[in-house]
């Protein structure tokens, strides 16, 4: 092509037709140019299409994580549900005239055991959206709304694992000082060692400490329920809003 053009421009200049051979290197100069502007414009085009991927790659994966999220929060609020119901069971439990001690004890060890739940956040994708600045390449508000979910999330998954730790702590030094069922069946046969251990005169107590720690526990887990309730319903928000974004 370029052996072409220079053919034309040697024919004029022979000819001597100076004015046109000017007209047509001005009309070369211009189709060039013309011709560099469309390859950037291609070349633009293909940037934004692979960076366009990129983002909806991203999108697609951290919509993945916000469905296995509201799966998660789903059985949370499912099982704390539940055990908002033992909590009243355990309430209803004085209404028993001449309630026994060791009733509660029972009581709370069939059914506050196995309080463990592992958490199964997903936040991965956009911490590495936030560390790697892909996530600059989201518009806001979603770029915005994202980042905050996470914030939440992370508050919200702290109380629930806080209320768990402290309920095995609290537990572990329960059962330590023999404030168990099992422990009190035991002793039942050693009153001697029962009396030396001093259990009769600290179990109640252990009783009013029991009490106090799940009165507190159920108001921590009521907030719990409302803030995955909450979570759960942002989560669903920004997914419609991600497969906006991808359109």
């Amino acid at each position: 092509m370029i052996n072409f053009f220079r053919l034309i421009r040697q024919r004029l200049l022979s000819e001597g037709k100076t004015g046109r051979y000017f007209k047509y290197a001005i009309g070369e100069i211009i189709l060039v140019v013309i011709g560099i502007l469309i390859a950037l414009q291609i070349n633009n085009w293909n940037e934004d299409r692979k960076t366009n991927d990129v983002k909806n790659n991203y999108l697609k994966q951290v919509a993945i994580d916000l469905e296995a999220d509201k799966a998660f929060y789903t059985t949370v609020i499912n099982r704390l549900e539940k055990k908002l119901v033992k909590y009243e069971g355990y309430k209803s439990l004085y209404d028993t005239p001449d309630l026994e001690m060791l009733d509660i004890m029972y009581y709370v060890k069939d059914n506050f055991a196995n309080y463990t739940l592992q958490v199964e956040i997903n936040t991965s994708t956009i911490k590495t959206m936030v560390n790697t600045g892909t996530i600059n390449l989201i518009e806001n508000p979603l770029r915005d709304n994202l980042t905050k979910y996470v914030g939440r999330q992370i508050r919200s998954v702290n109380i629930f694992e806080g209320n768990a730790n402290n309920y095995q702590l609290l537990g572990v030094q329960l059962m330590s000082k023999g404030y168990y069922p099992q422990m009190l069946e035991r002793l039942a046969k050693q009153p001697k060692l029962a009396k030396d251990l001093g259990i009769d005169d600290n179990l109640p107590k252990a009783l009013l400490e029991i009490d106090a720690y799940l009165d507190l526990v159920e108001f921590n887990e009521v907030n719990v329920i409302k803030a995955f309730k909450e979570l759960k319903a942002v989560a669903d928000e920004l997914i419609v809003q991600i497969n906006n974004e991808m359109e």
